[in-house]
């Protein structure tokens, strides 16, 4: 039994007892309904009797989810009359809860942060974290400075959540060391588990029998055994719209391209947050199709080589022409440097060539070019692509850790009617998610070959695109000093060998 608030005696079991004995930022992970944020919020309840003065904040990624869920668990663990629940407010519209210590609770959502950066604080406690990007976990922290004047002696950012699938950047922050876990287990809630009798309550065989019989496949894995685990059989399990789609603005300056994302807020709040990134050049995967949807991709690298996907186009019925035409468009809008064509129609490639014409007039500078083909090429492309888009390369410029992100607004022309008719997918976000492995007859994925009867034309854009780039740079290059006639440089040469290297560059 662990007296976690002066006012009242709860009892805490396993690692939610152990919570209260640690000070390292944490992550509390399990099943549904094993209490996690009961132990969560009765601690950070404890942090605001024990130090006068002190400031937390109990946040979700949407201020609106937490008005039925959040703090009604919140002020159950406060009790009926607590002194901090002050006011005529519902709680739809609390801001915060103040302790007759002086101690006071902010409650905020990532979508409306002028709360959050309007102050310091002690601690934190997240809800459901899987539904917070790194930037807002990164956002928060940078707010985490225990004031020397609320005499806690340490802040502290603390998460519960239910796992989700295993690439979830959440899962795999831990495993870095960013959050500490602590495995929470539904015989941890005195409500499911009897520790005196050692049995289940009532209520917990009920409960167990009823989520035994209503989750299956990775749900079952998840929100019953507490583990991280992908949906079997998809040919991406790592892609989490959370983290790969982000709301952006694409800016575009006399030629300077740059990506200005939104981290927190909406972009009509005058307390939202943006991170910048500069594009230094683009490139476009092409799939060609008239049946079935045709697709272009056009992503844009920055310095680090990560992609944004800032311009889709899906269509069916249309012919090699009118393509032609958008990929001029796009030449001319975000500079595009090649398409990366799919290479089963080559007379296509020639008259994108022909539209496009040739910088220079140089054969070598042809801006439309095949994608890799050949023995095992597509699984090279899928195990590249998937790699890609792990997020595990995280750095301070790239904090959730892919390095593909696709633009929220980035679908040109409107959604295809014969797809969208068909409730078929109608752009690369709405095709990643779902791309199954063809299954045997035993209907076990095999992981051989992605289901060709899936529509997975974006997705193909994509995939040539980014192969074809793999260790590519074709970022303009700063001007050199020009070699001037008569130098010793000219004499040897050194001109045609820079203009054989750039030819090389271009290819």
């Amino acid at each position: 039994m662990i007296a976690a608030t002066e006012m009242r005696r709860v009892e805490m079991r396993g690692v939610h007892a152990d919570l209260f004995d640690d000070t390292c930022d944490a992550l509390v992970e399990g099943p549904l309904d094993t209490g996690k944020s009961f132990a969560g919020y009765t601690l950070g309840h404890s942090y605001a009797e024990r130090f006068p003065g002190s400031r937390g904040i109990i946040c979700r990624k949407k201020r609106v989810s937490m008005t039925q869920s959040s703090l009604v668990t919140w002020e159950s663990v406060l009790g009926r009359g607590h002194p901090a629940i002050h006011g005529t407010a519902g709680r739809a519209n609390r801001n915060n809860y103040l302790y007759p210590n002086g101690s006071e609770v902010v409650v905020a959502g990532m979508n409306n942060p002028q709360n959050l950066l309007s102050a310091e604080y002690d601690w934190c406690i997240a809800d459901e974290l899987v539904e917070f990007t790194r930037e807002d976990v990164e956002l928060i922290g940078g707010r985490l400075r225990n004031s020397p004047n609320s005499g806690m002696p340490f802040s502290r950012f603390v998460g519960m959540t239910n796992p989700r699938g295993r690439y979830n950047w959440v899962n795999i922050a831990a495993d870095n060391g960013l959050f500490k876990r602590y495995l929470s287990r539904h015989w941890m809630n005195p409500s499911l588990y009897d520790m005196e009798r050692k049995d289940w309550s009532k209520h917990g065989r009920e409960y167990y029998a009823r989520i035994y019989g209503t989750h299956t496949g990775a749900r079952f894995d998840q929100y019953v055994l507490g583990k991280w685990s992908d949906e079997t059989g998809v040919v991406y399990p790592m892609f989490d719209k959370t983290i790969h789609i982000v709301d952006a603005e694409i800016i575009n300056e006399n030629g300077r391209i740059s990506v200005k994302i939104l981290v927190a807020g909406s972009r009509s709040d005058p307390y939202a947050v943006y991170r910048t990134v500069d594009i230094q050049w683009t490139a476009a995967g092409v799939d060609w199709g008239f049946t079935n949807p045709g697709a272009m991709v056009v992503v844009g690298f920055d310095s680090d080589g990560v992609g944004y996907v800032l311009a889709e186009v899906y269509k069916t019925g249309e012919t090699v022409n009118w393509w032609a035409d958008r990929a001029v468009e796009m030449r001319k809008e975000f500079n595009v440097t090649r398409f990366v064509c799919d290479s089963a129609n080559p007379g296509d490639i020639v008259i994108f060539n022909d539209y496009l014409g040739t910088p220079g007039g140089r054969e070598e500078a042809r801006l439309a070019v095949k994608c890799e083909k050949g023995a095992g090429s597509v699984m090279t492309r899928i195990r590249h692509l998937q790699t890609l888009l792990e997020p595990r390369h995280s750095s301070p410029t790239n904090p959730n850790g892919s390095r593909i992100y696709i633009l929220k607004d980035s679908l040109r022309l409107g959604r295809d009617k014969v797809q969208d008719g068909k409730g078929k997918p109608c752009c690369l976000a709405e095709e990643l998610p779902y791309i199954p492995w063809v299954e045997n007859v035993d209907e076990r994925a095999l992981k051989e070959a992605p289901d060709k009867a899936f529509h997975d034309h974006a997705e193909n854009a994509l995939a040539y695109l980014m192969r074809w780039v793999w260790k590519k740079d074709l970022a303009p290059k700063p001007e050199s000093t020009p070699i001037m006639p008569g130098t010793l440089a000219h004499v040897l040469g050194h001109r045609k060998k820079l203009e054989a290297i750039a030819r090389h560059r271009r290819t």
